[in-house]
């Protein structure tokens, strides 16, 4: 057996047991990325980006934060508005994720939006989050959530 086959022999064994083993593999890999070290903490605020949408954890997360304490805000952030949605052939993020935690037991007087619908990337993101928490009182805290393998990024 040439030293070709034998390499492809392996590198499709590795594969295979890959394939095999990825619901087990998989979390181990992306703990780094998902990993949440302070659950109880001292945000007032909470940022809804567009990624936690698809997470059913992130709205009994959000009604749990907003029954904490009256204070307490969900905001959902006004990213860039697809074409599809501004055209309406999609719905609006804003108004189906208003409605989805209204849904999910947060109280409508507790939602408010974030953002002017012109950020793409993560970074626009934090950065317009940042000049809105800037405009709120000293002791506002931020916490933002996203989807779970977007959280590293951000």
């Amino acid at each position: 057996m040439s030293r070709t086959r034998k390499t492809v022999g392996i590198l499709f064994s590795v594969i295979g047991v890959l394939l095999l083993f990825h619901p087990t593999l998989l979390p181990l890999v992306a703990y780094p990325l998902i990993h949440v070290d302070d659950p109880d903490n001292d945000a007032t605020n909470l940022i809804f980006l567009r990624s936690a949408k698809i997470s059913d954890d992130a709205f009994s997360f959000a009604k749990e934060f907003a029954s904490r304490n009256p204070k307490h805000r969900v905001f959902v952030f006004h990213d860039f508005v697809r074409r599809a949605e501004a055209i309406g052939a999609a719905p609006s993020f804003l108004n189906i994720t208003t409605q989805m935690l209204v849904d999910a037991g947060v109280p409508q007087e507790q939602i408010g939006v974030v953002g002017d619908g012109t950020a793409i990337t993560s970074i626009e993101e934090i950065q317009q989050s940042d000049a809105w928490l800037a405009g709120q009182p000293s002791d506002a805290r931020l916490m933002i959530v996203t989807g779970l393998l977007n959280s590293g990024k951000y």
